[in-house]
């Protein structure tokens, strides 16, 4: 029997969605915690809390494609530079814009690279090629880098309670996603940090007694799928509705809860949605997420470039500093992958409204973390329009991401009679360590 390639979709749409929906019991949000002091560090600010991550990948998405004029590559003596004014950071010779103190204080902990390029000026497309590391093709889904961070980590690690891979933020429809990796690798969608998780609770007038009756009914009509359609996608769903039931009581579903954390903790990252949802980020991979995928949106600066991006530049410079200072607290930055970037940059000219429209020729993208070697990486020309040193394809940044989280990039997968390498790019020895 063919299977329409829609119905597989949603037959598989409810993995962790609708299945937390049948499982997860009513979850017990507690009212914001006022404390001002941190009970995982003692009075001599030492960690004592305990922790159950193991490898894990956080990505810090600029959605809209962010200015590298005015984020890792400023020109502050070209009139390109437009307003942006920069200031000096712990790394000789890195200039920063004056929205990121925090990161510049911070900088021995980065690898600045500024030499991106693509030919791919489309957001969708640019989206799909840079979190993909491959151009969209219209016989294959590629698995985004999320996805791919996520099944290594699980694949040196074993599988944890929560999924393995989150997405925190608004979620533009037609992105990728798992690709040809197994549907467990989908992305969790979480729409505001600090709003209650849908799925995870219950509804009201659901009893025990009725959610049975429930999971035996799916039980039938799983058998008679199976039996005239597809005994592995049934078996898949099956392993996630398993997966979910055994959320019901555990304590990593308070990674969700951010009155968890102290009023002070919070302050730190931030009080806006970006902070807070890198404060969910570090929560979730503390109890064995292996990737996070963090949006912040709002970087296609089109007009009013310099005031906007003052304005998300401060939001995450607090909320990344913060992450970056917590990982570090917590023993768990040595095993955790940050990537911040977005699909593409913007011109170095500006244009007639104040603003700068998309430009894939050169933008620039941070690392930090698991085997990331601290420092900068390329060089752009003095008015940003080219690339004078050290080039880096899409590919090139894919596979060395890749590599970071332990996985070969010429690893093979296969699908049918096809077998499929991950990446064809070229891993920066520069930027790793070792």
């Amino acid at each position: 029997m063919t299977i329409n390639p829609l119905n597989r979709r949603n037959f598989l749409k409810a993995s962790f969605g609708s299945a937390l929906g049948l499982a997860a019991t009513r979850m017990a949000w507690t009212s914001p915690d006022k404390r001002n002091y941190d009970p995982d560090f003692n009075e001599q600010g030492e960690f004592i809390g305990n922790t159950k991550s193991g490898p894990a990948c956080i990505i810090l998405w600029l959605q809209g494609g962010p200015s590298q004029l005015e984020t890792w590559d400023p020109k502050p003596n070209h009139k390109n530079g437009g307003s942006t004014k920069t200031i000096k950071t712990k790394t000789p010779g890195l200039l920063l814009p004056s929205a990121f103190p925090r990161l510049a204080a911070r900088s021995d902990m980065l690898n600045v690279v500024r030499s991106l390029h693509s030919k791919e000026g489309d957001h969708n497309r640019a989206t799909y090629f840079v979190k993909t590391g491959q151009k969209p093709l219209a016989n294959m889904r590629f698995p985004t880098f999320g996805a791919v961070a996520a099944y290594a980590a699980q694949e040196s690690a074993g599988e944890a309670i929560l999924p393995p891979y989150l997405r925190i933020g608004p979620n533009r429809p037609g992105l990728p996603d798992q690709g040809y990796l197994s549907s467990e690798f989908s992305p969790f969608l979480v729409d505001r940090a600090n709003s209650r998780i849908r799925d995870l609770q219950a509804p009201k007038d659901l009893s025990a007694s009725r959610q049975k009756r429930r999971a035996g009914l799916l039980e039938k009509m799983e058998k008679e799928y199976s039996r005239k359609a597809s005994p592995g996608l049934v078996q898949r769903r099956r392993k996630a509705i398993q997966k979910a039931l055994g959320f019901r009581g555990k304590d990593e579903i308070k990674a969700f809860d951010l009155s968890q954390e102290s009023a002070r903790t919070r302050s730190r990252y931030g009080q806006n949605n970006f902070g807070q949802s890198c404060l969910m980020a570090r929560r979730l991979v503390e109890n064995g997420v292996r990737c996070v995928e963090v949006v912040q949106d709002g970087w296609d600066t089109h007009e009013n470039n310099f005031q906007r991006t003052s304005q998300l530049g401060n939001q995450l410079d607090q909320g990344f500093s913060a992450l970056l200072d917590d990982l570090k607290a917590r023993k768990m930055l040595s095993k955790t992958l940050i990537l911040c970037m977005g699909e593409f940059g913007r011109t170095p000219v500006i244009n007639k409204r104040g603003g700068r429209d998309h430009f894939p020729s050169v933008f620039g993208a941070v690392l930090a973390g698991r085997n990331i070697k601290s420092g900068v990486y390329g060089e752009s020309s003095k008015d940003g329009l080219s690339i004078v040193k050290n080039p880096v394809t899409i590919p090139d940044l894919f596979a060395t991401t890749v590599k970071a989280m332990g996985l070969s990039p010429s690893k093979e997968f296969q699908m049918g009679e096809r077998p499929i390498t991950l990446s064809k790019g070229k891993v920066i020895k520069d930027i790793l360590k070792g």
